[in-house]
């Protein structure tokens, strides 16, 4: 981790692989359904929130350095490790993890470094499809309307208090 900015590549690893090693220890535990109750829908609620923020944040003093070290670091953190492993393939992702800890074993390293090794070793626009989801806040709800010859599709954040405004702060993408 270069700065608290990427606070979540180490809480948020230590969230995943929690579940990943015991998992390995105990296969019929099921620790990855057990990751969707105990990290995924709860950092849902919280990330349902108009106060909520993006995984990455603009860390500038060391008086915020605290403020990060919330449920979006460690459990958000974990979730979009979790969708990025099945988005790639468990090897896929695993040799990347590999790539990049080796890299980056006696350096400091930013979100970028990451996505940057499981690109290389999966070909994927990996940086292109995260970056939406650590530098934005919240998660998408589609709509659907479908008529007798067409269909339309919108997305927009979901927010649990419908009377707030998705579009504030307004995303970078």
């Amino acid at each position: 981790m270069d700065w608290w900015d990427d606070l979540w590549l180490n809480e948020g690893f230590a969230s995943f692989f929690e579940y990943i090693g015991v998992e390995e220890a105990e296969p019929s535990w099921a620790m990855r359904d057990i990751m969707i109750v105990g990290d995924v829908l709860p950092v849902m609620v919280d990330d349902a929130l108009i106060s909520s923020h993006p995984i990455i944040v603009d860390v500038s003093s060391p008086a915020e350095i605290t403020s990060v070290f919330d449920s979006i670091s460690y459990s958000k953190g974990s979730s979009v490790l979790r969708m990025l492993e099945d988005w790639m393939g468990r090897d896929l992702f695993r040799d990347g993890c590999r790539k990049y800890l080796q890299d980056y074993q006696f350096k400091n390293a930013k979100t970028e470094n990451f996505w940057a090794s499981l690109a290389e070793v999966s070909g994927l626009p990996v940086a292109e499809v995260m970056d939406t989801w650590t530098k934005q806040m919240g998660y998408p709800v589609l709509d659907l309307v479908v008529s007798e010859s067409n269909a339309k599709l919108n997305q927009k954040r979901f927010l649990l208090d419908p009377s707030a405004d998705a579009s504030l702060p307004p995303s970078p993408f």
